[in-house]
């Protein structure tokens, strides 16, 4: 990792917070401890930390020490509340101080911020450490403080060397075995023959526990480079525990390593007594569920307020929580309650059983937080239930608002569909399909349409249409009515949808529904080559002839390009719009580039925007990450990888959040990358509006297009960098990373043909005071 520093970092500093050091939590149970549970990718950088307090009495010279292996690169980091002139005491050169340092090639830096109460010394030693042993740093007030405080070194060294300890996930439980372990690795590979000594301190009393590696009580497997040990605590509370493992590396040179930990031992205020049960409430009276209450028995010592938390699980894997909470008057038995909401147990999606897996108990002490005091794990009570007998309004529809209107979008006298507008009130937000059947005097269904809607908790309009050529294509027998609507959840899982039979009549003319180019202006109903597609709608026969003159030219692609990027409207060139969905994509534009080369029907267009059959590739389009500081600027690159030698072009929309970035030049915001610039090929941006974006987001459209649409179709692209995307970040709020999602991208091969794409997301993140990579 590397970072370039600017604003607050200052100097060696910056450097040192990107050697990020990763404390680690091992799950350990007494049994031992598996090498494959402590898989870890641990920085190669490890640091460590000692405190000096002071307070108003403390003048002169304080110490610490600190013992550094041989053979690696060191720094130190120091930051005081006060003044301070720091030294270091080397084994080897004696003392170092701001005076000589530079003689030993040494670096001492300093950033003092009197109106923060911080001063900060950094120390820098070369890229290689010869002597091992124990650095003493002495720090020297000038000024005593004006109440107590801490001195912070940080001793960060590049070591090959890494100590890693845990203790149980959750807690230990006073007087009762708990396991400690430490894995020592050199890179990636467990050093065995180490002495790995735990000193835990439990008020002020250190014990020494010696950690092996031999197998046996709280060490799982032998000589695998996990070294740990059994021990108990007989007091309740949260303990210090530091590891210290020494012995030789591969290259001779001894180490000592240092890493620590909390264990949490908790006592018996309360526990839970084993018996878990459940109830169906109906508030309302209604006979559906509203809840369904957990409760499970307390045996208390301390009379305190407890808090229960628990969970359920579907059998799809998901699970939800519920709390609840009780205060206890005196000790003895005593029961706790949390209710899963109908709400919340409608997120599983599935029907019952839902199994309680999970149950933890917390002591609230006012001023100390919820110390855990209890938790009890496995199959502690299943809840056969059905959503469907769950309190329930999910959808309603309002038949007597339905409202049906003739549609003649091209004002030539035919009607081209019928719009059904629909009134509709859901009670959570999500997607939802809206179905319409037409149906006759039979009664038969003549026709029917379904569409998605995403829709907000609340009252609402949805309106669809159905076309009146799906209707004279199933010749009915008058009179014709709307019959069945349903609107249900998508996908429908296992949820109920709401249907209603309308009966409500069309007094269209139906005898002239159907238009031959419906929803397009096409006012004379041209049909030139007599196919019943109107001309307008016709674009198999010449992808790309906007005017219907039978060839294409390069005014034509100028106008299909112009369209593909929103500059201009799809109506102004409907035959190059190869599966009439109201854009253009980058394989019908190539379709349109076949038809100027080769005349018209020398490209074979498939519609629809997926991969053809046979051998297509599918290409991913990767989005990257980028970083920066409030006003700078961020690249964001943008990767292609699949293109077998078939791709020849792709599109992608950016939708990125514009209270957080920003482009600052729309028709330029991208440039093309290394894996184009050696091919025919340009990239072409802008902020399109269409589709609309979703709420809160802007799109940037990224083109990548043969750059001379009248030369014959370019090389196909290869793998790697196709562009690079240039964003501006306007947030005021540091540490935000806000997602660059991709979404309408689509690719083609040489012929026109679509090929599949797939995205995967990048990010931008907005850093406090070092500009990101």
């Amino acid at each position: 990792m590397s970072r370039s520093c600017v604003g607050l970092c200052h100097g060696w500093f910056c450097q040192i917070q990107a050697h990020v050091f990763l404390a680690v939590s091992l799950f350990a149970p007494v049994t031992g401890v598996t090498q494959a549970s402590m898989a870890l990718e641990l920085p190669r950088e490890s640091g460590q930390l000692r405190s000096i307090a002071i307070d108003p009495s403390t003048t002169g010279t304080v110490t610490t020490s600190i013992p550094i292996d041989g053979g690696i690169g060191l720094s130190f980091f120091i930051v005081s509340p006060v003044p301070i002139d720091v030294a270091i005491i080397s084994p080897d050169l004696g003392r170092i101080d701001a005076a000589n340092a530079a003689s030993f090639s040494i670096t001492f830096d300093r950033a003092d911020q009197p109106t923060l109460q911080r001063y900060e010394t950094i120390i820098g030693y070369g890229p290689v450490l010869a002597t091992g042993g124990a650095y003493d740093v002495e720090a020297t007030l000038t000024t005593p403080p004006s109440q107590a405080a801490l001195i912070e070194i940080m001793a960060f060294s590049e070591s090959s060397v890494r100590v890693s300890v845990g203790v149980p996930g959750r807690a230990a439980r006073v007087g009762s075995d708990f396991a400690v372990s430490a894995f020592v690795l050199e890179d990636t590979t467990p050093i065995l023959g180490a002495t790995v000594v735990a000193l835990i301190n439990v008020n002020g009393t250190v014990t020494p526990v010696l950690l092996v590696d031999g197998g046996g009580p709280g060490d799982e497997n032998a000589n695998d480079g996990i070294y740990s040990a059994v021990h108990q605590i007989a007091t309740a509370g949260r303990y210090p525990i530091a590891v210290q493992a020494t012995g030789n590396r591969s290259d001779g040179n001894a180490f000592v390593r240092h890493a620590s930990v909390d264990v949490r031992v908790i006592g018996a205020d309360a526990t839970f007594t084993g018996s878990f049960t459940h109830a169906l409430v109906d508030d309302d009276g209604d006979s559906l569920t509203d809840r369904i209450d957990v409760t499970a028995g307390l045996t208390v010592n301390t009379p305190s307020e407890y808090l229960f938390l628990v969970e359920a699980e579907a059998s799809n894997g998901e699970s939800v929580p519920a709390r609840g909470s009780v205060v206890v008057s005196q000790a003895g038995a005593a029961q706790v309650t949390a209710g899963f909401s109908a709400d919340s147990l409608r997120l599983l999606n599935v029907d019952g059983p839902y199994t309680i897996t999970r149950a933890d108990l917390y002591q609230v002490i006012p001023g100390v937080g919820s110390p855990l005091e209890d938790w009890a794990d496995g199959v502690l009570t299943t809840v056969p239930h059905l959503l469907n007998a769950l309190e329930r309004e999910e959808v309603i529809v309002d038949d007597s608002g339905i409202t049906l209107t003739d549609q003649d979008v091209d004002l030539d006298g035919k009607i081209d569909s019928i719009l059904i507008d629909v009134p509709v009130t859901v009670q959570f937000t999500g997607d939802y399909r809206l179905s319409v059947y037409v149906r006759d005097s039979t009664p038969d269904y003549v026709a029917q349409r379904g569409d998605i809607f995403s829709l907000a908790t609340g009252q609402t309009n949805v309106s669809t249409y159905v076309n009146g050529c799906d209707i004279t294509d199933h010749p009915p027998d008058p009179p014709l009515e709307l019959g069945m609507i349903t609107v249900a959840p998508d996908p429908v899982l296992g949820i109920p949808s709401f249907e209603v039979d309308t009966s409500i009549p069309i007094t269209s003319d139906f005898a002239s529904l159907c238009d031959n180019c419906p929803f397009h202006p096409n006012p004379a109903q041209r049909d030139c080559d007599s196919d019943g597609v109107g001309d307008r709608c016709d674009v198999e026969g010449c992808p790309g002839d906007c005017d219907c003159s039978g060839i294409v030219d390069i005014s034509e692609l100028i106008t299909a390009v112009a369209i593909l990027l929103d500059q201009e409207e799809v109506t102004e060139c409907l035959q190059a719009d190869l599966d009439n969905n109201g854009s253009l994509q980058i394989f019908e534009l190539v379709s349109a580039v076949r038809s100027l080369l080769a005349g018209c029907g020398a490209a074979s267009p498939a519609g629809g925007g997926a991969a053809t059959s046979g051998s297509s590739p599918n290409v991913t389009i990767n989005i990257g990450t980028g970083g920066g500081i409030l006003g700078s600027d961020v690249q964001v690159p943008i990767d292609v990888v699949g293109t077998a030698g078939q791709a020849v072009g792709f599109q992608i929309d950016l939708l990125f959040d514009p209270t957080v970035v920003s482009v600052a030049t729309p028709s330029a915001a991208c440039v093309a990358g290394s894996a184009i610039t050696q091919n025919q090929h340009a990239v072409t941006t802008s902020l399109p509006s269409v589709p609309p974006p979703p709420p809160g987001k802007q799109r940037l459209r990224v083109a990548v297009l043969p750059s001379d649409l009248g030369a014959p179709v370019p090389d196909a692209l290869v793998d790697g960098n196709a562009a690079v995307c240039t964003f501006s970040i306007v947030s005021q709020v540091a540490n935000v990373t806000t997602p660059i999602d991709g979404d309408n991208h689509a690719g083609s091969d040489g012929d026109g043909g679509p090929l599949g794409t797939t995205a995967t997301p990048g990010s931008i993140t907005v850093c406090p005071g070092c500009a990101c990579e």
